[in-house]
């Protein structure tokens, strides 16, 4: 059936997919319980600057994700919210509780640290984790142990936003 109302999901989004989740969640009637984005890429312009001055093992502005960006754009400018959600208007209210991951190589981390501003400065319960010496969605590599921990930590988040602890009996 239909989702009636908030709290029936946690919408999670990893690179381009946490641009579509972003986007998703900014228009949503029924906001979610909570999102988790992973390495989101929010700003197809590359504007921000570790899209300069990063060192991505896993990434290239020029090889990849500038014609991603231009194909997936199309005709619509590249800063259009419908395209990079970091320019979008956010709403008055918060956001759901949100978790974002990053690493400090990773090229899109400086897109991390700027939601994570926006979304402080509206309210929302938001919560950043920067990775030292990780890369673009580090957790996709099951060898890594920050990458155990990363993924660890988004599923304790997760299913403190799904099963809240309750509160404990009165005792009689």
């Amino acid at each position: 059936g239909a989702l009636r109302g908030k709290g029936e999901l946690v919408v999670v989004g990893q690179s381009a997919g946490g641009n579509l989740a972003l986007g998703m969640v900014l228009e949503a009637a029924c906001p979610p319980l909570a999102m988790v984005l992973l390495s989101p890429w929010l700003d197809l312009t590359h504007g921000g600057e570790s899209h300069k001055t990063n060192v991505d093992p896993t990434l290239s502005v020029r090889h990849f994700l500038g014609p991603c960006a231009r194909a997936y754009g199309g005709a619509v400018s590249l800063a259009a919210p419908g395209v990079s959600p970091l320019f979008s208007p956010f709403p008055a209210t918060p956001l759901p509780p949100t978790l974002v991951t990053t690493g400090s190589r990773d090229l899109l981390e400086s897109d991390a640290r700027r939601l994570v501003a926006s979304l402080q400065a509206g309210g929302t319960n938001v919560r950043l984790v920067c990775w030292g010496g990780m890369w673009h969605v580090f957790e996709w590599n099951a060898n890594l142990p920050e990458a155990s921990r990363s993924l660890a930590e988004i599923a304790r988040f997760i299913r403190l936003r799904v099963s809240p602890p309750s509160a404990s009996p009165a005792i009689g």
